[in-house]
């Protein structure tokens, strides 16, 4: 994603997965619906990576499109 141009996008992933890696294990777990929504209050953590791509997302939708669109050729085989 730093090749693209969306580096904080990328600073972001990495940051989430830090705290994934940490707890894989819970995270991968089999869970009830009550469970699994209980886990917004369980990882904290990932609330304001959360808030951050929000805030960001229309900026890194348009970076991400910008650069797929500038070389179709890595995404997609063009048939005619």
């Amino acid at each position: 994603m730093r090749l693209w141009g969306v580096g904080d996008l990328s600073k972001l992933v990495y940051a989430a997965k830090k705290i994934y890696d940490d707890h894989r294990e819970d995270l991968e777990r089999e869970r009830t619906d009550d469970e699994f929504m209980s886990m917004y209050e369980q990882y904290e953590a990932f609330d304001e990576l959360e808030d951050e791509f929000l805030e960001k997302e229309e900026m890194y939708t348009a970076q991400v499109a910008s650069y797929v669109d500038e070389h179709l050729d890595l995404f997609a085989k063009i048939l005619k």
